[in-house]
């Protein structure tokens, strides 16, 4: 059950204050060739740690992809590279056999 991207991120960045861990930033939340993305970056010394989760629900499977760069590249130069990444993605099956 997909409870939709905002609740899961609301979820999960509030693990990540209970752990410690530092919060991200420049957090946009997008609708990317049928996926629901949230679009972030985290600090990582002199780089930047960008990141792109994107959920979908097709044929009754929530679809789950985490994908990120670690670069001294612009912050905005890494985004449009994942987002480029994300919408090539193909999502395919002719479903469970048993």
């Amino acid at each position: 059950n997909f409870p939709g991207m905002k609740k899961l991120w609301k979820d999960e960045t509030r693990k990540w204050e209970q752990d410690g861990i530092p919060g991200p930033g420049n957090v946009s939340f997008l609708k990317v060739a049928g996926w629901e993305v949230v679009a972030y970056d985290i600090t990582v010394g002199s780089m930047s740690n960008s990141n792109i989760r994107a959920h979908k629900v097709q044929a009754g499977t929530w679809i789950d992809v985490h994908v990120s760069i670690t670069s001294v590249k612009p912050k905005k130069a890494n985004r449009s590279r994942l987002l480029s990444f994300l919408r090539t993605f193909k999502v395919m099956g002719a479903g469970f056999r048993r």
